[in-house]
């Protein structure tokens, strides 16, 4: 194995395992940046700063990387650099850095889905399977540079935007250090990406979970999967006043043809409401939150909006 210097530059506890997990196979750590954490994070700018000081090696805390901080990074002598999640364009002063290239983790299976919320989109998209790529930093372009190394897992019916990220827990150190043995090898060639196939992922926000239930139910489900834990739920209303998270839920195949309007509930299955969808399938509410104190009355005539 070539004994690589190593920088590590971003958030995110994926990133702090990488590092980690790139050190005890033996290469070192030469610096380490961060931004800072979002609110999800379970790992903060402190920790980034503490495993800086285990290494013995300089630690820079910005949203934005200044000459100064250049300067520094050209100072770590790194071969390489690992990156996830920073928070702003990495440019040319800061490629230039890293004879061997910056590698990027980026939560697609690209060139599809370049950009935000990735896994999310793929998920309403209904694609096969959900890609986790390792590409290297173009400073020109956003996700565009040659990829490293891939991974994927399946896309089934039954799988939670919470799944893809246990998954990426463990996907994203251990396919950094697999990028790394690539980047490494006498030869190695990345893979060019193919324009013709590019697709482009904006961000998501909490309200763009709402059930439209005269849609589809495989799209209603699709926004169910891809809004539940970690991020805010799909939502709708209870007779228009009473917020309901859907957190998750299945596609009912009703044995009778049905009258009914999109939204109603048609039936209970022991507490679980199942509402009718504008397809004339019907969705099952299998994991759900009312506000404290609520009951939710088992009548057909009631609705969801």
């Amino acid at each position: 194995m070539t004994k690589l210097r190593v920088a590590a530059i971003g958030r995110t506890e994926m990133l702090y395992e990488a590092a980690l997990k790139i050190r005890d196979a033996g290469h070192e750590l030469v610096l380490i940046a961060t931004a800072p954490a979002s609110p999800e994070s379970t790992i903060v700018p402190s920790d980034f700063e503490e495993l800086a000081r285990q290494c013995g090696c300089p630690f820079i805390f910005a949203g934005r990387f200044r000459p100064d901080h250049v300067d520094v990074l050209r100072g770590a002598r790194a071969d390489v650099a690992i990156t996830m999640n920073w928070p702003t364009m990495i440019r040319h002063d800061v490629t230039g850095c890293f004879p061997m290239g910056i590698v990027n983790a980026h939560g697609s299976d690209l060139p599809k889905f370049r950009g935000n919320a990735c896994p999310n989109w793929a998920i309403l998209a209904g694609e096969p399977r959900i890609g986790l790529s390792f590409h290297f930093i173009d400073p020109d372009g956003l996700d565009t540079g040659d990829v490293v190394h891939r991974d994927f897992i399946a896309n089934t019916p039954d799988l939670y935007i919470g799944d893809v990220y246990d998954w990426l827990r463990h996907a994203v150190p251990s396919g950094f250090l697999k990028a790394l043995e690539a980047v490494a090898a006498p030869g190695f060639v990345p893979q060019k990406q193919a324009e013709a196939d590019a697709t482009r992922a904006y961000p998501r926000r909490a309200e763009d979970g709402k059930l439209d239930f005269g849609s589809g139910s495989e799209q209603l489900l699709r926004l169910v999967r891809a809004s539940s834990r970690p991020f805010a739920g799909s939502y709708c209303f209870y007779e228009k006043d009473t917020l309901v998270r859907v957190w998750r839920a299945t596609l009912i195949e009703l044995e009778i043809r049905s009258f009914a309007v999109p939204g109603q509930i048609l039936f209970f299955e022991g507490e679980a409401p199942v509402v009718m969808c504008g397809d004339g399938r019907a969705l099952r509410f299998d994991d759900v939150s009312f506000p404290d104190g609520f009951e939710l009355k088992k009548s057909v005539r009631a609705r969801f909006f």
